[in-house]
């Protein structure tokens, strides 16, 4: 008996999809391309994708936190979440996760690295959050920043310890 498998083209369209339904394929599923130029064509719309995400999102985010978010006084809201609000937490921790992923590859890259990561921080539910928030704007630079963005969207300044 012939396996047709085993006689497919694997330049053809047949043998890629041949090839791909094989039982016991290791690297079944999506991958990224192996080609250079489409692997760097690609690398390069994650990262055009994520900071015009970024410049949108950003500016929402920052005017929604209240001003005295810094205050380590403050009480940490516990949100009581419904049935129906899952899929949006869960939306937004994806988001949040895919941005802290491409902001860590990019920040040995000049650009906006580092303010990727800090709006997937914002955007993540984690233990300590607020913490690491704290910290990152413990940088005068990067809380004049905040707070000029926030001006922009009509908000007061974050009040700082």
């Amino acid at each position: 008996m012939i396996d047709p498998l085993a006689s497919s083209d694997s330049g053809s369209l047949a043998g890629t999809i041949a090839a791909c339904a094989a039982p016991g394929r290791a690297d079944a599923g999506p991958s990224l391309p192996s080609d250079p130029v489409t692997l760097a064509w690609f690398a390069g719309a994650v990262v055009a994708a994520s900071v015009v995400v970024v410049l949108v999102l950003l500016p929402k985010i920052l005017a929604g936190l209240p001003t005295d978010y810094l205050d380590a006084a403050r009480p940490v809201a516990r949100a009581r979440r419904s049935l129906r609000s899952a899929p949006l937490v869960l939306a937004r921790n994806l988001l949040g996760w895919v941005f802290l992923a491409v902001g860590l590859v990019l920040i040995p890259l000049p650009g906006p690295g580092l303010l990727i990561v800090f709006t997937g921080l914002l955007l993540v539910d984690l233990p300590g959050k607020r913490r690491m928030v704290r910290a990152a704007l413990a940088r005068p630079s990067l809380l004049g920043l905040v707070n000029r963005i926030r001006a922009r969207q009509g908000q007061p300044p974050l009040l700082g310890d």
